[in-house]
């Protein structure tokens, strides 16, 4: 029973491989497809100043005789300068729109290996996971826990000597209000909220620097 699972199972995943390769071989000969029509469509299409030149090769005596009425009564207008502009525009967006289709078919030619590749290896990401919870991730959670305590003293150094060691007391994290404003109003704090607002000669703040410096 435990063989016939696995080959049940490894027939699923070459079907599977096999769909989804076909599904990008479907994908870039529809955009073959597109791109050929629009290609097609931007040879034959005519500006209606193109189609008007036509006209006038080959005109008809009617329609001669009544372009002579026109001309002598009617005023000129710029209206197939504004359709021609639109054509144009009309053009270019379809352009464009090979472009685009060009490069998708490219991506998905270029990636289709990867494309099976990751579809191969969903098989086995429920094991992965386990992997990862298990063993990776707890590592990397102590590499980032000490590279920030690494971190925060450098910042601590850098405050340190910007604003004065003796000036920066300890935090009391049970100080009580008249405590607080005791420090508030004590020249120590003073002098180290003035290097707040110290500049140097490019009115750079100096502590701003310093941390950077040491982060």
């Amino acid at each position: 029973m435990a063989e016939v699972k696995v080959l049940r199972s490894k027939n699923l995943q070459e079907s599977s491989i096999a769909i989804d390769s076909e599904a990008v071989e479907t994908v870039v000969s529809e955009a073959d497809k597109i791109a050929a029509r629009l290609a097609a469509r931007i040879k034959t299409t005519k500006t209606p100043r193109q189609q008007k030149k036509n006209k006038n090769k080959n005109p008809v005596p009617e329609q001669v005789n009544n372009e002579k009425i026109s001309e002598t009564y009617d005023k000129p207008d710029d209206s197939n300068d504004i359709t021609d502009e639109g054509m144009k525009l009309h053009l270019q967006l379809l352009a464009i729109l090979l472009q685009i289709i060009s490069g998708v078919k490219r991506v998905l030619e270029q990636n289709k290996e990867i494309y099976k590749a990751i579809h191969e290896n969903k098989a086995h990401g429920s094991q992965w996971v386990h992997f990862y919870t298990g063993r990776i991730g707890p590592l990397c959670r102590e590499v980032i826990k000490s590279r920030q305590c690494d971190k925060a003293k450098d910042v601590w150094a850098a405050m340190f000597d910007i604003f004065g060691e003796q000036n920066l007391s300890c935090i009391n994290t049970s100080a009580k209000a008249d405590d607080i404003q005791l420090f508030k109003n004590s020249n120590k704090t003073k002098e180290a909220f003035k290097c707040l607002f110290e500049t140097d000669d490019d009115n750079i703040l100096p502590y701003i620097e310093a941390i950077k410096k040491k982060a």
